[in-house]
């Protein structure tokens, strides 16, 4: 149905307690679309039963989750019963309400018109008046519609309700908790390689992004690392207009470990707003050890060598903190000490100790080769391989390349013109080292059973 082209104008007559205004919030997002909210009000409370009403709560909340307690004395209050109201208030809804009911209509020219309402349309309403005529109203002549009250059932914004029931009359500090979707936040770091190569600059911020449908105003944050478990079904996040913001100071999170996650409590309140992603850093510049790896494994790329970086998450040598899942976005300083983009990766939730591998991009100067050179079958269950792979190498100084060979079934390598170690018990690797403007060449012999 179109918009109507009129004004209604509301006499509210308001009933039951109003809400509080919200004295203190904490909110607690976890990596999955969801989010953990508390939130503190005041309330002034009677003797016996009274109703408890809490406004600006995420349109994506779990009713079933809420929790609603008295800070102070939660043996002095108990909860009857709970409801979320999100029938909100529009022309449309209040006039389907009024039905039947009483209505003054105001037109142009200063024209009045009282009666029941019959119904109702974009176009027009059908009014019976007091004397029992039949008036149909063009809508676009109408400049308001007075009505008594506000329906029930109606409210001006979607409303949580509870029935409290209190021993005595006292002022409460009353906590609600409650379990939301349309919270998300990631890890996104920074790793700047020194021009020698051998150390870089690792930092750390994270992106909240709030599409929950509300604003949380001065929150303390709280962010979990770790994937918790959850029940059922998750709905997906909804599609948002996004706005970017950047803290401008350096706040630093605390972390601490919550049974086998992490948790990052910022130093500092914060205000998160709906439809917004914010960034905070979450540790500062640290300079950590790296160590530079070619790699070659045909199963993942046949004709490219994989640059990787190499790094200890130690506090002697590296960042020492737990470090959550993120990207990584890794520079380069050139010979001006400006900074070029050179690669991209992923890293899993780290422990502290635990060692990161970085993979950066293919070696432009590396070229592999990988043939099959023999193949025969001994027998109906025994085979023969021979495998050469060459790997020149087109840079200004020696590199060493690790080439990873994937094994089938039960193996033996009858002869190998370089050493080989055994990771498992299907991969074997050789470490193949090239002279600048030179070739190497590692052959090996495989028979199957």
């Amino acid at each position: 149905m179109r918009r109507f082209l009129f004004a209604i104008i509301l006499l509210v007559l308001t009933t039951g307690r109003a809400g509080a205004d919200i004295k203190e919030t904490q909110l607690t997002v976890y990596s999955q679309n969801l989010a953990l909210v508390k939130q503190t009000a005041e309330f002034e409370l009677k003797k016996g039963e009274n109703e408890l009403q809490f406004t600006g709560i995420s349109p994506q909340f779990d009713p079933t989750s809420v929790v609603i307690r008295s800070l102070t004395a939660p043996e002095k209050l108990t909860v009857l019963e709970q409801h979320y109201q999100y029938d909100v208030v529009n022309s449309a809804k209040v006039l389907e309400k009024y039905l039947g009911e009483q209505i003054q209509v105001y037109a142009k020219d200063g024209w009045f018109c009282e009666g029941k309402l019959l119904s109702y349309s974009a176009e027009d309403l059908v009014v019976e008046t007091i004397e029992g005529e039949l008036r149909i109203i063009k809508t676009a002549q109408l400049t308001g519609i007075h009505l008594a009250r506000l329906p029930a059932g109606l409210v001006t914004r979607p409303t949580l309700k509870a029935l409290v029931a209190c021993t005595e009359a006292e002022s409460h500090p009353i906590e609600l908790v409650y379990l939301t979707q349309g919270l998300n936040w990631q890890a996104e770091y920074q790793a700047v390689e020194e021009k020698a190569g051998k150390s870089m600059e690792f930092s750390c911020q994270v992106s909240i992004d709030n599409r929950s449908g509300v604003d949380y105003q001065n929150a303390r944050l709280r962010l979990v690392a770790g994937q918790i478990h959850r029940a059922g079904r998750e709905r997906g996040p909804r599609p948002m207009a996004r706005t970017m913001a950047l803290e401008k100071a350096a706040p630093q999170f605390v972390e601490e470990p919550l049974f086998e996650y992490h948790l990052y409590t910022l130093d500092r309140r914060t205000t998160i707003e709906n439809n917004q992603s914010k960034q905070i850093p979450l540790f500062s510049s640290v300079r950590t050890n790296i160590e530079r790896i070619y790699s070659y494994d045909a199963s993942e790329d046949a004709k490219q060598v994989k640059v990787r970086l190499k790094f200890k998450n130690a506090k002697s040598e590296g960042p020492g903190m737990p470090l959550p899942a993120g990207k990584v976005r890794i520079f380069k300083k050139g010979a001006d000490e400006g900074v070029e983009l050179i690669g991209e990766d992923r890293i899993a939730h780290t422990p502290v100790g635990e060692k990161v591998k970085l993979t950066v991009g293919n070696a432009f100067d590396s070229v592999p080769e990988r043939k099959v050179l023999e193949h025969h079958r001994i027998s109906r269950t025994v085979t023969e391989e021979k495998i050469q792979i060459k790997l020149r190498n087109q840079k200004k100084e020696a590199i060493t390349v690790l080439v990873t060979e994937h094994l089938a079934r039960d193996w033996e390598i009858l002869e190998s013109s370089l050493e080989y170690e055994k990771k498992d018990a299907y991969t074997i690797g050789f470490k193949v080292s090239v002279e600048p403007g030179k070739e190497s060449t590692v052959e090996y012999k495989v028979r199957y059973h």
